[in-house]
């Protein structure tokens, strides 16, 4: 078992090394990686979405809908409490300022519950996970553009109050949204539209890795990096937080799937988009890029590894 969870990600991460590997030889260049991630997000997640709920989801998975939502939502106090109590148990916290301490509680609290856990349990569990990660992600975007905008903006103002109902309901939300009320309410969906949503929707998986690489390239590479800080954020991120949610679900009587992507998102590694919060909101973007980057490479290891137990 862990040998094929081992091999699955290999096959992964050569996916995302060919988009650092593009990005680095400029094939990938700096307007046409935004281009891709837009693809992605606009156009293919939206589409593999649709296609996953009008071909997977039923009106009976309506209350595991709502119970991923509800621990998207733990899942992120959870980090940042993990991250609040390593910060006060470690003396690097006296080498932190107050803009690195907000951006390590960032990096602690919140993962990348869409763009690379998509890809790993659609290889490994197949199409019909792929709704419940997206509804995972839900809870954990409606914590990160209210608490977590207010968490990481300078002396903890929220400057992005007018956009958080924006940025909630993106393009794959509002798929989600779009696909639930079409199955509950048994509206008749022609063939030909699940289809297309069906093609459109297979590019995600490598599309959405390549891109990842490309990130991970502009926001790993050529930083100071606090070795410290990266340890330690990297054994809150990578174990503590499985291994709660690990202890979570053996106490509840959850379904082998949805323990299964409890547990997978749980162990994501920190997500991407801190990185561009942090510069934007005048925090350690340079902290939250080496975070970034750091916690990917090493979730290699720890990912496989929790989802074998």
């Amino acid at each position: 078992m862990i040998l094929q969870l081992f091999s699955t990600f290999f096959v992964i991460f050569v996916l995302i090394f060919v988009g650092m590997i593009t990005r680095h030889i400029k094939i990938l260049n700096e307007e046409f990686t935004p281009a891709l991630s837009n693809l992605l997000i606009l156009v293919t997640l939206p589409a593999l979405i649709l296609h996953s709920l009008l071909t997977q989801f039923t009106k009976e998975m309506f209350l595991d809908a709502l119970t991923l939502v509800c621990f998207g939502v733990l899942s992120s106090f959870v980090g940042y409490f993990i991250g609040l109590l390593l910060l006060a148990l470690s003396t690097a916290r006296r080498h932190l300022e107050d803009a690195s301490k907000r951006t390590f509680l960032m990096l602690c609290a919140f993962g990348n519950t869409s763009f690379l856990s998509i890809p790993i349990g659609f290889s490994l569990y197949g199409e019909e996970v792929v709704v419940k990660i997206i509804l995972f992600d839900l809870g954990v975007s409606i914590i990160i553009w209210t608490f977590g905008i207010k968490l990481i903006s300078s002396g903890g103002k929220n400057r992005a109050g007018e956009s958080t109902l924006k940025n909630i309901l993106n393009p794959g939300i509002c798929a989600l949204l779009l696909g639930i009320f079409m199955v509950m309410f048994e509206l008749q969906v022609p063939s030909f539209f699940i289809k297309a949503c069906g093609l459109l929707g297979s590019a995600t998986i490598p599309m959405s890795l390549i891109a990842t690489g490309a990130l991970l390239y502009d926001t790993g590479f050529h930083r100071k990096i606090k070795w410290k800080t990266i340890a330690l954020l990297s054994i809150g991120k990578l174990i503590f937080m499985p291994l709660f949610f690990i202890f979570i679900v053996l106490i509840f009587d959850f379904s082998l799937s949805l323990k299964k992507i409890i547990i997978l998102e749980s162990a994501m590694p920190s997500m991407i988009l801190s990185t561009v919060l942090a510069e934007k909101y005048g925090s350690d973007s340079n902290l939250a890029a080496s975070g970034v980057f750091w916690t990917t490479l090493l979730s290699i290891l720890t990912v496989p590894l929790f989802l074998s137990i």
